[in-house]
């Protein structure tokens, strides 16, 4: 639990904290400074739901830490993951404008802490800081070209494609990085293949062809970037973005 000094030091805080998302750096000092003061800390646990597909999004907020899985299942349990969003992304614009349930499952990615704002608060900030819904328009804009890619991915792109695409978008912000040291991804083989839609064998086949190319190594419940620049060749900037 955070404990605070003084007013200011707390809008201090929660500032520097939803600036982590780059699109909240675009907002004005008295807009950042307004939302800070409903802003708080949320810590869940590996795999608790954030929300539940159908309920209401009554909350949204910047990920400071693990991330969020969004996932779709079918009546015979077939699971569909459709992202992750990680360090810095922001979650649950979806609801920002009128209250809408969630399209799908939420869950912590990982041990997960999150700066949240009740999606009412948010609007009320809205209606006073003409800013705010620019940046909302700019986010939604950059979901819906997300969702296009993601599309694209899962109904055209081959398995090895599709396998890139997916440890880029694992790979959150650090695909900003100049580094050239190996990225760790954790992730086992059976949970790629619920992003990518087919067999966990045709993964295998997939990541040690990804493998000779000196694009990754494999590893026990881990896939690790050794050459993310090559392994971005090819895709979009903006598909692998993270707002």
């Amino acid at each position: 639990m955070n404990h605070f000094t003084s007013v200011s030091a707390r809008s201090e805080f929660y500032c520097k904290c939803l600036c982590t998302s780059k699109m909240f750096r675009q907002l004005s000092k008295p807009s950042l400074e307004y939302l800070s003061g409903v802003t708080k800390i949320r810590v869940l646990k590996p795999g608790e739901r954030l929300v539940a597909r159908g309920d209401e999004m009554v909350s949204l907020g910047v990920v400071l830490k693990g991330g969020v899985r969004s996932t779709l299942t079918s009546q015979d349990g077939g699971e569909l993951s459709i992202s992750v969003l990680q360090h810095g992304a922001f979650w649950g614009v979806l609801g920002v404008a009128e209250p809408t349930p969630s399209p799908w499952d939420c869950f912590a990615f990982g041990e997960t802490e999150m700066a949240m704002i009740l999606t009412k608060d948010f609007r009320a900030a809205m209606a006073r800081f003409p800013d705010l819904g620019i940046v909302v328009a700019k986010m939604l804009n950059y979901r819906l070209k997300k969702a296009y890619a993601f599309a694209t991915n899962v109904a055209l792109e081959s398995v090895e494609n599709r396998i890139r695409w997916s440890l880029l978008m694992l790979a959150g912000d650090h695909i900003y990085s100049d580094s050239t040291e190996p990225l760790e991804i954790s992730i086992t083989q059976e949970s790629l293949s619920r992003f990518v839609q087919c067999t966990r064998p045709t993964v295998n086949k997939a990541l040690k062809n990804l493998e000779l190319l000196g694009l990754v190594e494999i590893g026990y419940g881990v896939v690790r970037i050794t050459n993310l620049k090559a392994l971005q060749a090819g895709f979009e900037e903006e598909s692998l973005l993270v707002f």
